[in-house]
């Protein structure tokens, strides 16, 4: 009986390390093709984001960026975790979907949370160019995100170019 089980346990544990290498692959080839500004934030200031019809589609383009960095990047240290959960349910009757869902529940936190910083980016971005139209100059600029900063509601380095 030992060896079905250290069997199982290699299997699982090597299909989800080739889910999160397939996922690093194509964030790789996601970020050469032409729509890899769509996953770089320094890449983002360039790309023009209105509330319009756009705004959803780029919306949900960033959220399955930042699901793929998530299931690359945060998955692999929560292998563990998985893993034993795994061994904890092995003998129900659906181990494999409460596995599924251990772990569609994580990455939806996660997707949450992709979703909340994008809405906070652009709230940044928006303040900021209204700021600019406002004729705010620099230091007044670099004063207010200092104390947004300081109030703990900005979580950024502010660099001054």
């Amino acid at each position: 009986m030992i060896w079905p089980r250290i069997h199982d346990r290699k299997l699982f544990t090597a299909l989800l390390v080739a889910l999160v290498v397939l996922a690093w692959l194509t964030l790789w080839i996601w970020d050469l093709s032409p729509y890899g500004r769509f996953i770089s934030h320094e890449q983002l200031a360039g790309v023009e984001i209105g509330f319009d019809g756009d705004a959803l589609l780029f919306g949900l383009v960033f959220v399955a960026g930042w699901t793929l960095m998530t299931f690359a990047m945060m998955l692999p240290t929560s292998l563990p975790l998985v893993q034993l959960f795994q061994r904890i349910t092995r003998q129900r009757p659906n181990p494999t979907r409460l596995v599924v869902l251990l772990i569609a529940g994580y990455l939806s936190v996660w997707v949450m949370f992709g979703v909340v910083a994008h809405i906070g980016d652009r709230g940044l971005h928006e303040l900021v160019e209204g700021l600019n139209a406002l004729g705010v100059g620099p230091r007044d600029m670099i004063s207010i995100l200092q104390a947004i900063k300081a109030a703990g509601a900005l979580q950024a380095d502010i660099k001054v170019m």
